[in-house]
């Protein structure tokens, strides 16, 4: 006994000596890899030519803008992201720069520069891209839901059947009793302390001061009326939702699709309002956006039992800190490079800039509606 109690002893300490080891190599690499990719750019902010490295020829480079961006920052999102979606932006880059740009530009429907967003190719394949997003965020959205229904509608079928809780003898049924005895024993496993959960006072009554300070604050900066900020939270709630469920079985949130739902609704709100039509999709995809983000830190202390309480505090901390972190980083990088530029182009804005126009009545580049149709019911 006591042989075996001094090889359990050696064999954890070994196992803690082993997970130092690892935290601490993840934690030199972490350290190199934040180095190089700030070395890489401040070296690319004196010289703008490494950033784009003409591997195709300089023919291909100047005329159609295929180059190599050896930015480690997107070697870092392609870590995150994984090696199947790695492959498929990759298929999508040769699809949209290959083969669409030159047919675009040689059949003149993008008469203009290649780099042009509004005549060049650049802006005509982005509406391709667009649709392919909104097709597969909407397919997502839209198995969420029919399951969430189905799910419901199986549940309160069973309830009808064994007319509440009993069958027709008077006794509980024997397959509900055995289910409800299986959700009993899920909800023992999962339950945490009162003591460190978050009040349902300061959950409602947060969610009710943040509307209320988002409303103020909208109206303030974007001259968008409080209702239409109202109705845009309020939609915002069960796409965040379905965002979460999708996030929770996929691991993907689609926040994009998300976001162009909210528009589609708000150009019949706002008719007109391309200002207000872009804060409202931004409101429905920041909240899906958060509240996935939030699921999978809750779930993580939860697993780790960590305190719900805790975990909420340190989120407000963070949230408070963040605003004016991120303004200012903006406000640095603003001052720097030129925002859209050649170094930022920030094509998702373009998008949603494009999206807005469009469901306000704006016209669509010619010859595209052939390829979004295409392309959309391809992907779907």
């Amino acid at each position: 006994m006591a042989a075996d109690s001094e090889y359990n002893t050696n064999t954890i300490a070994k196992a803690d000596d082993v997970d130092d080891v690892q935290w601490a190599v993840k934690l030199v690499v972490l350290c190199v890899s934040f180095l190089l990719s700030g070395a890489y750019a401040l070296l690319a902010h004196f010289f703008p030519a490494i950033t784009a490295l003409p591997v195709f020829g300089s023919y291909l480079s100047t005329e159609w803008a295929w180059n190599l961006m050896p930015s480690l920052s997107y070697a870092g999102q392609g870590i995150i992201m994984g090696l199947p979606t790695c492959v498929w932006m990759l298929v999508g880059a040769f699809v949209g720069w290959g083969i669409l740009s030159p047919v675009a530009k040689v059949e003149e429907w993008a008469p203009g520069p290649v780099t042009d967003w509004k005549t060049g190719s650049r802006g005509w394949i982005l509406w391709v891209s667009l649709a392919v997003m909104i097709a597969e965020s909407m397919v997502s959205l839209g198995i969420v839901a029919v399951k969430e229904l189905r799910a419901l509608y199986f549940r309160m079928r069973l309830y009808k059947q064994v007319g509440g809780r009993e069958n027709g003898t008077g006794q509980p049924d024997a397959d509900y009793q055995a289910s409800d005895e299986h959700a009993a024993k899920n909800r023992a496993i999962d339950e945490v302390d009162p003591r460190f959960l978050v009040p349902g006072w300061i959950t409602w009554g947060g969610l009710a001061a943040s509307t209320a300070v988002c409303m103020g604050i909208v109206k303030a900066l974007f001259d968008v009326p409080v209702y239409d900020t109202l109705i845009a939270v309020a939609l915002a709630l069960p796409l965040a939702v379905l965002g979460v469920r999708a996030l929770g079985e996929t691991d993907l949130n689609p926040v994009s699709g998300i976001g162009k739902v909210s528009q589609v609704v708000f150009a019949g709100v706002m008719p007109g309002n391309l200002v207000g039509n872009l804060i409202a999709g931004g409101i429905a995809e920041a909240g899906a956006q958060q509240a996935g983000d939030l699921m999978q830190d809750l779930k993580t202390g939860h697993l780790l039992n960590a305190s719900p309480r805790a975990q909420f505090a340190g989120q407000m901390i963070g949230s408070v800190f963040s605003v004016f972190v991120t303004a200012g980083a903006y406000l640095l990088y603003s001052k720097v490079y030129a925002i859209p530029g050649p170094q930022f182009p920030v094509p998702t804005a373009q998008v949603w800039l494009d999206m807005a126009r469009l469901v306000n009545g704006h016209p669509l580049p010619p010859h595209v509606w052939p390829f979004i149709i295409s392309f959309a019911l391809l992907f779907v």
